[in-house]
């Protein structure tokens, strides 16, 4: 193996954490690669510990830009990378020291355009990683895809390495800044019909307080509902039925959470009315699909038309919901 792989890392105020992600890529066993860090206009010293291991290892390229977001970040990572494979890490995240190995020789074995493994979700900037001396990995159809991953893998455009071939021109959505990398991810399997698939963790998704994805309601969680329903139109279109049943069923769980965080701010209603619209649509293409069950289907039907019998529900399956709950009728 001799192909060039290039690891983009969009950086935002992440000096705890950058200086782990980086290090858990330079010490990958295949070597050559290019770690292009986009610095989204960070304004504490994750530039500085940037360059300064720039400065011992000449594969990591450091690009500044004015605060746009994870997106154009990613973007611009793209628009400058030189590989022929590529693998996005965030940077407050870090991978296996087998992982660019491992994903080459499964594409290469394969000759698949995607390669997808296990993603871990940890408190520890250290887990511990076993020795991968028999690395089994196998092409699977996009419905076992999504039968076999964890949806938080599904969800993220990490955890993947990509031919760039088939990135070709496909870009992430500026537009808006939640599940951006959902639908990027997405749009690829479009031209799918295999990827290659390994059971083995090579992604450690580190959960830290602040977060993006463990905020409350924010206003620019609204533009990925309508998002997601552009791109449901896209695969409707297609009769890319395996992907429009799973987009349907993450779109539909969105919309039930983003309804329920809205409860008593200023966008309550924007959002309520949203909902209904986007949930009026593709409600009844839900209802038609194969692959969910009647009960699943009776659950989405509820939920869509009773905002307080989701909630009961969603209490139910976490108590911990009672204190957002109780905290949001006091606002």
């Amino acid at each position: 193996m001799s192909d060039l792989v290039s690891v983009i890392i969009p950086v935002y105020n992440l000096e705890d954490y950058i200086g782990n992600c980086l290090k858990s890529v330079l010490c990958q066993t295949y070597k050559n690669i290019e770690v292009i860090c986009v610095d989204d206009g960070s304004t504490d010293s994750s530039a500085h510990i940037i360059k300064t291991l720039a400065s011992t290892d000449p594969r990591i390229v450091y690009v500044y830009q004015n605060n746009a977001g994870v997106s154009a970040a990613r973007n611009k990572g793209l628009d400058i990378a030189n590989g022929d494979y590529v693998i996005f890490v965030d940077g407050d995240d870090y991978i296996h020291y087998q992982t660019v190995e491992k994903q080459l020789l499964s594409l290469e074995q394969s000759e698949c355009s995607i390669a997808v493994s296990r993603m871990l979700e940890t408190n520890l900037t250290d887990c511990q990683q076993e020795i991968l001396d028999v690395f089994e990995f196998e092409k699977i159809d996009i419905k076992s895809l999504f039968q076999r991953v964890d949806p938080i893998c599904l969800l993220s455009c990490c955890a993947k390495m990509f031919s760039r071939k088939l990135i070709s021109d496909h870009r992430f959505n500026e537009n808006i800044t939640r599940s951006e990398d959902t639908i990027f991810f997405f749009t690829l399997l479009k031209e799918q019909t295999e990827v290659c698939f390994t059971d083995d963790v090579l992604y450690f998704y580190y959960l830290r307080a602040g977060s993006v994805t463990r905020v409350g309601f924010k206003p620019d969680m609204i533009p990925t509902l309508n998002a997601y329903s552009a791109l449901c139109d896209e695969l409707a279109a297609d009769k890319a039925e395996d992907i429009l049943l799973q987009l349907l069923v993450f779109m539909f769980k969105y919309l039930f959470v983003l309804r329920t965080l809205a409860i008593g701010t200023d966008y309550e209603k924007d959002v309520s009315d949203n909902c209904k619209k986007v949930g009026n649509k593709w409600i009844k293409v839900l209802l038609l699909q194969k692959n969910i069950s009647y009960k699943e289907k009776v659950l989405f039907l509820l939920f869509l038309y009773s905002r307080p019998l989701y909630e009961l529900a969603r209490l139910l399956k976490d108590p911990t919901m009672m204190d957002f709950y109780i905290h949001r009728r006091k606002l």
